[in-house]
């Protein structure tokens, strides 16, 4: 302030010429510098998302994601990202097979071309799946296809009793319909009862002529005509040969031209019986007169051991009865008496049945005929194998599966001590 003066430079004179004071250089390992709220360099540690050490490296923090490729050929990769733009989730998961209801991939079947990733199905993977070879839609007009001798679809015109057109309209041949092609009884009422009497030719003359041969419907002659009626209804005698029947009374009068007479009645016209004849075993007193039926008994006395017919007597009934044993014992297969039966043997071998329990069949044990539960001999035997038991069985190796798919929803899982699982997720 009042001359120069040699002098070092000051602090103060470092930071009155540059307006602010430096920050020293001194700064611990692995820190930096960061700008603080007073707009000052401070030092800090680097945390958080990264970390730095004192040469300078810096290393994102770890999320807890294992450094490795994810997702096969046959599995897809799950990648979970946070806000930051992180991965902190990675997985892989099979494929899903594609189903009536979800999406996933679909495996080429048999009689399809998969190249370079393109589905393709050419003529012979068609053949192939259909089994045949298809016919040509090419067909002639009015054509249709017929079955051939070497069962092969072939054109053909179709000729004879019917035609088709090439609208499918089908046209019956004039001509065509011949009796011998008409069932009996094909054609009903229903199709000729519109047809006028006059269309019919060659009409019968007589009741014969229409194939009637019942008598009361023929007039051998001397009957006219014929009525029923009630009897006050009955017309005026006056015409020969007329029959009234009389639904009232039950009566039947014929008309004499001059009366009415009587011929019939349902109560009969009256009569005296002459004579009575029979036949063994019935017999007839007095068969002029006073005729009495009787019948002859059979009394078991007739020579040969055959009786004459006739009714059986009590004394006869009884002695057939009692001809019946009922006390009889049965032998052979059955034992017992006729209402107290029981089965001991069949066909010759012994029935030995002791002790039945649900389930039990008969069987022959080589000696007799006992019951008892199905063993596994009788299993095999019917069987004419034996079945096996896998159950604990494990498989080593690689599993084909061939032209077979696994299919329905759920994952396949392995687990860490390698074993498949199917769960249903």
């Amino acid at each position: 302030g009042t001359g120069w003066v040699n002098s070092l430079l000051v602090s103060s004179d470092i930071t009155t010429s540059l307006g602010y004071t430096p920050a020293t250089n001194a700064l611990p390992s692995g820190q930096i510098f960061v700008g603080s709220v007073g707009g000052l360099a401070t030092a800090q540690i680097l945390s958080g998302d990264a970390s730095i050490n004192s040469s300078g490296i810096l290393t994102l923090t770890s999320t807890a994601v294992t450094a490795a490729s994810y997702g096969t050929a046959s599995a897809v990769p799950t990648i979970t990202v946070d806000g930051k733009g992180r991965v902190t989730g990675a997985s892989s998961q099979a494929y899903q097979d594609a189903t009536g209801g979800a999406k996933g991939i679909v495996q080429a079947g048999s009689n399809i071309t998969v190249s370079a990733g393109t589905i393709s199905i050419g003529s012979t993977d068609v053949t192939n799946a259909l089994g045949f070879i298809p016919a040509t839609n090419t067909l002639p007009d009015g054509f249709v296809f017929i079955g051939n001798g070497t069962n092969q679809a072939t054109p053909r015109l179709v000729s004879g009793d019917f035609t088709v057109s090439n609208s499918g309209a089908a046209a019956i041949t004039n001509n065509a319909v011949t009796t011998a092609k008409i069932n009996n009884l094909a054609v009903t009422d229903a199709k000729i009862n519109d047809v006028n009497w006059s269309k019919v030719t060659g009409t019968p003359v007589t009741i014969a002529g229409y194939g009637i041969t019942d008598a009361i419907l023929t007039n051998a002659g001397g009957v006219t005509t014929m009525q029923a009626g009630t009897f006050t209804a009955r017309p005026a005698a006056g015409s020969a040969g007329r029959m009234y029947v009389s639904t009232d009374t039950g009566e039947i009068y014929r008309d004499t031209k001059a009366m009415w007479t009587k011929v019939g009645s349902a109560a009969g016209l009256g009569g005296t019986v002459t004579s009575v004849n029979t036949a063994a075993p019935l017999s007839v007193l007095n068969p002029t007169t006073t005729p009495i039926i009787s019948m002859s008994a059979v009394d078991g006395t007739a020579s040969g051991g055959t009786d004459t017919d006739g009714y059986l007597t009590a004394a006869n009934f009884n002695l057939f009865y009692n001809k019946i044993d009922q006390s009889a014992v049965f032998s052979g297969d059955v034992s017992g008496t006729y209402n107290n039966i029981s089965v001991n043997k069949i066909r010759g071998t012994n029935v030995s049945i002791g002790g039945l329990a649900n389930g039990n069949f008969l069987r022959y044990n080589g000696t007799n005929w006992v019951n008892t539960l199905l063993i596994s001999s009788d299993v095999t035997t019917g069987l004419a194998y034996t079945p096996l038991n896998r159950a604990g069985d494990s498989m080593t190796g690689n599993l084909a599966m061939g032209g077979n798919n696994i299919t329905g929803s759920g994952n396949i899982l392995m687990n860490t001590n390698r074993s498949l699982g199917l769960s249903n997720l």
